[in-house]
């Protein structure tokens, strides 16, 4: 609290040409109001950052700014926007595609509770009593359905993967994962892609690095492979997406895709539709690949 006060201060004293020392003011302006919970004036600090934003560096760290806030604040669907524009702008970033996977895998678990919070449910009512044992009224399951995009949104917008299905003339019933639903089987899918995409990059990685970063490095790869083979996943399946996943890195390279970035992504505004976007440029194909 006391910083903040401090940065307020020192907002009130720096002109407005004098733009490089607003943004840093800014930032550290908008992490002390996440610290101390005030999350709607953080990110409306962030954003007043991202409007004196003059080029792809600078839009970078308001996405990450972002990220944070809404990781702070526990909200997982605000997190995923912002990290799927960093994303976006820095395809080639590692860390960044980690980040993914993990909210990725939070979400997966999140469907995954639901539908067997909502099976519970079914049983209870159908004989007459509540189930005191039920976990369905746990803090969890409440949390996860707040990430969710809401009920009012356009799909083929809010979800990336449906629409893709839909375009690509694909069944969503005809999911290759067994016992599993089919929000959870696409969230299953995108989480496998990022792991994937992720050990990828850091192989590529791994040839101009040295000391305790390579070894940082070859960690991060045993522990994706040991998760990969926990998660049950087939050797086909990973070929193949591995193989795609090739083709789109060599792509990149190749046309500098990296150091563009995308009108969506550069936007700051914290849509549904940047998810769908994202999910439809880079998981469309895959999707394919795991029903093959």
């Amino acid at each position: 609290q006391a910083a903040l006060g401090w940065y307020d201060a020192c907002l009130s004293l720096v002109p407005l040409s004098n733009t490089a020392v607003r943004r840093d003011a800014l930032e550290a302006r908008s992490r002390c109001l996440s610290h101390v919970g005030r999350t709607d004036e953080a990110l409306q600090t962030a954003h007043t950052l991202g409007t004196i934003a003059t080029n792809m560096d600078h839009d970078c760290v308001v996405h990450t700014l972002v990220a944070a806030i809404q990781r702070q604040a526990g909200h997982l669907q605000g997190e995923l926007s912002a990290l799927t524009r960093l994303t976006s702008l820095r395809p080639l970033d590692a860390w960044h595609w980690r980040r993914l996977a993990a909210i990725y895998q939070e979400l997966s678990r999140c469907a995954r509770s639901s539908v067997q919070c909502n099976g519970e449910q079914s049983h209870s009512d159908s004989d007459g009593h509540s189930n005191g044992g039920s976990s369905c009224g746990s803090g969890s399951s409440r949390n996860c359905d707040t990430h969710r995009p809401s009920d009012n949104s356009d799909p083929s917008t809010a979800c990336g993967f449906q629409s893709c299905i839909h375009s690509d003339s694909h069944d969503a019933s005809t999911c290759a994962l067994p016992n599993v639903g089919d929000e959870e089987c696409l969230l299953i899918i995108a989480e496998w892609y990022v792991i994937i995409r992720y050990r990828l990059l850091l192989q590529l990685s791994s040839a101009s690095q040295s000391a305790f970063i390579l070894d940082r490095n070859l960690e991060a790869q045993a522990n994706i492979t040991s998760d990969l083979e926990k998660s049950g996943v087939g050797e086909t399946t990973l070929m193949c997406m591995a193989e795609v996943l090739g083709e789109d890195l060599v792509t990149l390279g190749t046309t500098g895709d990296e150091s563009q970035g995308t009108d969506e992504a550069r936007s700051h505004d914290d849509t549904p539709n940047s998810i769908g976007q994202f999910e439809k440029r880079w998981f469309g194909r895959l999707y394919g690949v795991a029903h093959g």
